[in-house]
């Protein structure tokens, strides 16, 4: 569930500003997200996902959205250096 929810959400955002390659960019990167958050799913890699997306959409519900599209681009940064911090610790 938490899966098909995120996926629309970044589908939503991205096609809203109507970048189709973004969008085949982020499928790409989403597939192999959904894969290592799989195998997961009591880590710390989620927090990214659903602070971010719970954000933009407090941001989006009072009207500020120059602050959540800021939010937004803060997501995918934020993921990848949880992935890090993951693998670092692993190794």
């Amino acid at each position: 569930m938490a899966q098909a929810v995120g996926t629309d959400f970044s589908t939503i955002v991205i096609l809203a500003g109507g970048n189709l390659e973004l969008q085949a960019l982020v499928d790409q990167v989403v597939t192999r997200t959904m894969r290592m958050l799989r195998l997961s799913t009591n880590s710390d890699l989620w927090a990214p996902w659903v602070d971010g997306y719970r954000d933009v959409l407090e941001l989006l519900e009072r009207g500020d959205r120059a602050a959540a599209v800021a939010r937004y681009r803060q997501i995918y940064p934020g993921y990848r250096a949880a992935v890090e911090r993951a693998f670092s610790t692993a190794a």
